[in-house]
């Protein structure tokens, strides 16, 4: 799904205009990418602009107890995601690969004391949505012009169990997608 607003200020004023696309949450580990429109030049004269990137994520796990050991025990498990970008755009390209993951985050479940009588368990999703605000004032003369660019994002993500000491196997259902919003500010 791709949006575009327009939001302006009075008249010479100048104001701001987004662009951005919504991607949704596929697989665990993903590769996505949508069109930003550049600046318009007829509006005015830009003096600024912000992406936004924001990675969002879920994960679904079960927990099963195994023969042997001493139960209970006290289990939780953890989903960790990276998102990274790439451009099209030669400038913007070079903004987000140079000090790459852009976004590291992880989730956890509420710690569950498993035993025989409750296993295996489910535990309810959880998710997160981190972003990062990357200030693109730098390169406005090229974000200028008519036409679109590409956004590029991909993820890497796994599943940590704590707990158990070897006698409860861990399982998950991960998905994740991301958001790109592009702020341009003019005079």
């Amino acid at each position: 799904m791709t949006y575009v607003a327009f939001v302006a200020a009075a008249a010479g004023g100048g104001g701001t205009v987004t662009t951005g696309f919504t991607k949704g949450n596929t697989a665990q580990d993903f590769s996505q990418s949508g069109n930003l429109d550049k600046f318009n030049s007829a509006l005015g004269t830009l003096v600024s602009a912000t992406l936004r990137l924001t990675l969002h994520y879920s994960m679904t796990g079960t927990v099963t107890l195994s023969p042997g050991g001493s139960p209970p025990y006290d289990v939780l498990l953890a989903e960790f995601c990276e998102l990274s970008a790439t451009s099209s755009l030669s400038a913007l390209n070079a903004i987000l690969t140079a000090a790459p993951p852009l976004i590291s985050d992880y989730v956890l479940t509420p710690t569950f004391a498993i035993d025989a009588g409750n296993s295996p368990h489910t535990f309810a999703t959880v998710s997160s949505a981190p972003f990062v605000d990357i200030d693109l004032t730098s390169i406005v003369a090229s974000l200028t012009g008519s036409g679109t660019f590409s956004v590029s994002a991909g993820s890497f993500s796994s599943l940590g169990l704590s707990g158990g000491d070897g006698y409860v196997g861990a399982s998950a259902s991960e998905s994740g997608g991301f958001d790109a919003l592009l702020t341009y500010t003019y005079t």
